[in-house]
C-alpha cells in the first residue's frame, strides 16, 4: 500500500490495471507482437512511474494538479510526491510546460532522479479532487496509461515512417524500446565481456534509432559469435587468416563438426547481406525489420550453434 494523499492506494493492483488500460489500447490499435519495441511497458519491459502533487492557480473545483511521468526500472512500482507547498511560488508559476515543471521539481529537490532518465512519452498531467476517492484515482490512471499507449505510437509511427536522416549521436527522445531480458540468459552464458559491450553498444543504437550503426554492429556480433562458436570447437586453425571475413567464418562452419548444409550457408549469407541492406533512403520501418532480423538471427545461431558448441 502507499498513501496519496489521504487515500491507501493498492500499489501492486493499481500498477495491474494501468497496464490492463495499456495493454487494452495496444491491442484496440492493432500492434503485432514483433512491434512491441516501439513501446516502453510490454514484454519483460518495467516502469517506475513517479506521481506528483503540485500548485497550480488553474483549479476545478476542488480538483488538485499532479503530474505523472515514467522511467525504465528493474521492476513496476509507483512512487508519490507531494510538492504543493514548495511548489506555491512565483517562479513555479510562471511554467506553462509540464515538461519544465518537471524540470524545476528535479532541479530543487533532492530526487533520485533524473530528467534526461524520464521517458518523453509518459510526461503528462491530470485533475484530482481528493474528496473523489481511490476508485476515481485509479481511473484516472488507468487513462493516463491508455494516452501514454497512444502517444508512444503515435511518436515512434512519425520516426519510422521518416527516411534515415542525418544526425548528431547520440539524442536522448528514445521511441524504441528493446526487451533486454530476452537477451540476458544468452550473454550470461556466453560470458565474454567483449561480446556483451558489443552487443550491448548495438541495443543502445537500436533504441536510439541508429539503424545504420545498430545493423553494422550487429553484423560484427554475428561474426564473434562464429569466432567463439569455432573457438570453442578448437578450430581456430582452420580459419587460416589473422583477418577473417564473413566468407571465411562461413567456411569453417562448412566442416566438420560443425557442417553446415547449402541452405545454413544462405541462412548466414543472408544475413551477411541484410548488414549491408540499411541506408539512408530505407523509411525506419524498412530499417528497423532488417535489424530485427539480425537480432533474431544472432538468437538462433545462439541456440542452435552456441550450445551444441559448449558441450565438446
Amino acid at each position: 500500500m502507499i498513501k496519496i494523499n489521504n487515500l491507501n492506494v493498492d500499489e501492486e493492483e493499481t500498477i495491474k490495471k494501468m497496464r490492463q488500460a495499456y495493454f487494452k489500447e495496444i491491442d484496440y490499435i492493432g500492434v503485432s507482437d514483433t512491434d512491441k519495441s516501439r513501446f516502453s511497458w510490454t514484454q519483460n519491459k518495467y516502469l517506475e512511474f513517479h506521481i506528483f502533487k503540485v500548485f497550480s492557480e488553474r483549479l476545478y473545483a476542488e480538483s488538485k494538479l499532479y503530474l505523472i511521468c515514467a522511467l525504465e526500472s528493474k521492476k513496476d512500482n509507483l512512487i508519490y510526491h507531494d510538492f504543493y507547498d514548495q511548489t506555491h511560488s512565483y517562479d513555479f508559476e510562471q511554467l506553462y510546460q509540464t515538461e519544465s515543471k518537471l524540470n524545476y521539481l528535479i532541479e530543487n529537490n533532492d530526487l533520485k532522479i533524473s530528467s534526461e532518465h524520464i521517458i518523453l512519452n509518459s510526461i503528462n498531467w491530470f485533475y484530482f479532487s481528493e474528496n473523489s476517492g481511490t476508485y476515481s484515482l485509479i481511473k484516472h490512471l488507468e487513462d493516463y496509461a491508455k494516452k501514454y499507449a497512444k502517444k508512444e505510437y503515435e511518436n515512434s509511427k512519425k520516426s519510422l515512417e521518416q527516411r534515415n536522416v542525418v544526425e548528431s549521436f547520440p539524442f536522448s527522445n528514445k521511441k524504441i524500446f528493446i526487451d533486454k531480458y530476452h537477451f540476458n540468459n544468452m550473454l550470461n552464458n556466453i560470458n565474454s565481456d567483449q561480446f556483451t559491450d558489443e552487443f550491448n553498444q548495438c541495443l543502445f543504437a537500436y533504441e536510439h534509432e541508429k539503424w545504420f550503426i545498430s545493423a553494422a554492429g550487429l553484423g560484427s556480433c554475428i561474426e564473434h559469435l562464429m569466432l567463439i562458436i569455432i573457438h570453442n570447437y578448437q578450430m581456430d586453425k582452420k580459419l587460416n587468416n589473422r583477418n577473417p571475413t564473413a566468407s571465411d567464418y562461413i567456411r569453417v562452419f562448412t566442416q566438420k563438426p560443425i557442417s553446415i548444409d547449402s541452405r545454413q550457408q544462405r541462412f548466414f549469407y543472408t544475413l551477411f547481406g541484410l548488414r549491408n541492406s540499411v541506408d539512408h533512403h530505407n523509411s525506419g520501418y524498412t530499417s528497423k525489420n532488417i535489424c530485427d532480423v539480425l537480432l533474431s538471427g544472432i538468437t538462433d545461431i545462439y541456440n542452435d550453434y552456441y550450445l551444441l558448441s559448449t558441450k565438446q
